[in-house]
């Protein structure tokens, strides 16, 4: 059995990382707002798109790093941008978090599911 430890991210052109992160930022700010839509009823999509800044530029950071410690600085990370961007009291905050958190997964699953038949 053969284990790689990789030490520095694939070779990528500074485009490739910038897609990337536009991809990531769209994916967090259309997640967020599916899931804000469901819990506060109607709101900007501009403050989605404000906070899905914030997980996209930490998975982003710790891209190297193959922990599950990322999925907890994601959520930290979306915790604070939540709170301060939409001014919501602690409870509001976390049933945000744990609405945009299941949203995403759930669009992550059927996004990978679909891309796997696909043969991609």
């Amino acid at each position: 059995m053969t284990i790689v430890v990789q030490a520095a991210p694939p070779g990528g052109s500074l485009i490739a990382y910038l897609v990337t992160f536009l991809l990531g930022w769209g994916y967090y700010a259309i997640t967020l707002h599916l899931g804000a839509r469901y819990v506060l009823g109607e709101t900007p999509h501009q403050r989605a798109a404000a906070v899905g800044f914030v997980p996209a530029a930490i998975s982003m950071l710790f891209s190297v790093v193959r922990s599950p410690l990322i999925i907890l600085a994601v959520l930290i990370g979306d915790t604070v941008a939540i709170h301060m961007v939409y001014r919501l009291e602690r409870r509001g905050t976390a049933v945000l978090l744990v609405a945009h958190f299941t949203v995403a997964t759930i669009l992550g699953v059927a996004l990978f599911n679909l891309s796997s038949l696909a043969g991609l």
